[in-house]
């Protein structure tokens, strides 16, 4: 049994692609059939969810690296507040790094007010609050529900 994957994209101009089987087909203006040199050997759904996991997965990925690099601003935010200088790693312990329970308190009410959400009781936990990744696993986690819509 063979599969056919069609896929239709407009362009400007009013040109229609559309890849059908094994062939690109160029509707609109010029209108003429090009053989494809790749073959798909996917269904057209299985296709389609693919991209989309894809794509998904690398908008997480952009996700979770930006709410690294904020949560590594509000900790050098408050270091430097404390006239502490410190070289300070996603994997860096913050107590080793010079930050008080005080500043945890500080650190904890910063990432809700540059996330815009409330952490939630159950994850106000040491083990959050460790590095700056555990801090990140923890955001993204919290706030995953609302990016994926």
């Amino acid at each position: 049994m063979r599969r056919f994957l069609a896929i239709a994209v407009s362009v400007k101009g009013g040109m229609t692609i559309l890849v059908k089987g094994d062939s690109l087909f160029f509707k609109g203006r010029p209108n003429y059939k090009v053989p494809c040199k790749r073959r798909f050997s996917a269904s057209p759904v299985e296709a389609m969810a693919l991209s989309t996991r894809q794509m998904e997965a690398k908008k997480m990925q952009a996700f979770s690296a930006d709410v690294g690099g904020r949560v590594l601003a509000l900790v050098n935010s408050i270091l430097k507040q404390n006239a502490i200088t410190a070289n300070v790693d996603p994997d860096s312990l913050l107590v080793d790094v010079g930050l008080t329970s005080m500043d945890m308190v500080n650190l904890m009410l910063g990432v809700e007010a540059e996330f815009d959400f409330t952490i939630p009781q159950s994850e106000i936990t040491p083990e959050n609050f460790q590095s700056v990744q555990t801090l990140q696993r923890m955001i993204v986690n919290q706030l995953e529900p609302a990016t994926a819509a």
